[in-house]
């Protein structure tokens, strides 16, 4: 790409903390054989023969691949229940990615893959144009506006290589996935953010909303692994932190749980929301080591100290009443 193509780079996103309630536990993983099988068409579903299928497990990074029949067909068994990236290429045809939980038994992945792209002959100014339009768009949080300008800006970027268009590409995907997240659509979002992972592995941004996209539709395993590498690869950021506890807590990893949530207090201690969640973290651990109620009260207090006006303060403070007593009888 031409070095008179100029263009800022994409500002570090924000990260929505998680307003979620704790004590949802999360279904147990399984140590079971699956089968993972489909068939791979174009668009007007005529078989695709010699398509590859990589089957990648998200948690552990382990992967498969396979190669599609005279009939388009593909089949892979001894699989254990767990979340994977299936990805679906074939010469001539764009790739597709499809995240998918594996259970027990016959898991059927189809794919419809459709005839790729030419590089796009738009000029660099258009393309520029768009991309500063969709940064702009996001800057001012407009976000249909941010969609519609990243969507021809990647379709545009189709065939071109480079640093230049390697980082407007990254950086548009960052936009496209945040706006679709803000505009409701998590399917879309989490293929975005799955197809930037796919490019940037270690993207903050893409772990971080791709696991809240997950929680919007109430899957917490799908939720779990990129909202931990987030709080690894960010281990400063209170937010992070704060989410990683939430779901560990939601899982019932109790103990994980309150080492996120304690982190995120020590690096931000006017954190009120982190505050009353460990306080009643601790308060689970009370039954088995009674000085958790101490540790319990100390952080409700606080938090009502942070929060003098939050509206579940006669909750709280009927929770501490009931501590005092526990603690003094």
């Amino acid at each position: 790409m031409s070095s008179s193509l100029r263009f800022t780079r994409v500002r570090s996103f924000s990260l929505v903390v998680l307003a979620l309630t704790l004590g949802v536990a999360a279904p147990a993983y399984a140590q079971r054989d699956g089968v993972i099988a489909g068939r791979v068409t174009d668009v007007d579903g005529n078989a695709i023969a010699g398509a590859t299928v990589t089957v990648r497990s998200i948690e552990r990074g382990d992967s498969r691949t396979f190669e599609t029949d005279e009939a388009g067909d593909y089949y892979g068994r001894g699989y254990r229940t767990d979340r994977y990236l299936v990805t679906m290429a074939a010469e001539g045809f764009q790739s597709q990615q499809q995240e998918v939980k594996v259970n027990f038994g016959m898991n059927t992945v189809d794919g419809r893959l459709p005839v790729a792209m030419a590089p796009s002959d738009v000029s660099y100014e258009e393309i520029n144009a768009l991309y500063q339009a969709g940064f702009a768009a996001y800057e001012g949080q407009d976000w249909p506006a941010a969609r519609d300008a990243m969507a021809p800006l990647l379709d545009a970027l189709v065939g071109m290589s480079g640093d230049e268009a390697d980082t407007m590409r990254t950086s548009g995907l960052e936009v496209l996935g945040r706006a679709q997240f803000e505009l409701g659509d998590m399917d879309a979002a989490i293929a975005t953010y799955a197809h930037l992972l796919e490019l940037v592995p270690d993207s903050i941004p893409a772990h971080a909303w791709k696991s809240q996209a997950h929680v919007r539709q109430q899957d917490l395993e799908g939720a779990l692994p990129h909202v931990r590498r987030a709080a690894e690869l960010a281990p400063d950021d209170a937010a992070m932190q704060y989410n990683a506890a939430v779901i560990f807590l939601q899982i019932e990893a109790v103990e994980d749980g309150i080492a996120a949530m304690e982190r995120a207090v020590e690096l931000r201690p006017d954190f009120p929301m982190a505050k009353k969640q460990l306080g009643y973290a601790y308060l689970r651990l009370g039954g088995q080591d009674p000085t958790y109620y101490e540790k319990a009260l100390v952080q409700l207090r606080e938090y009502l100290e942070l929060a003098p006006d939050a509206e579940d303060r006669a909750d709280v403070e009927g929770m501490i009443a009931a501590l005092e007593a526990q603690i003094q009888g």
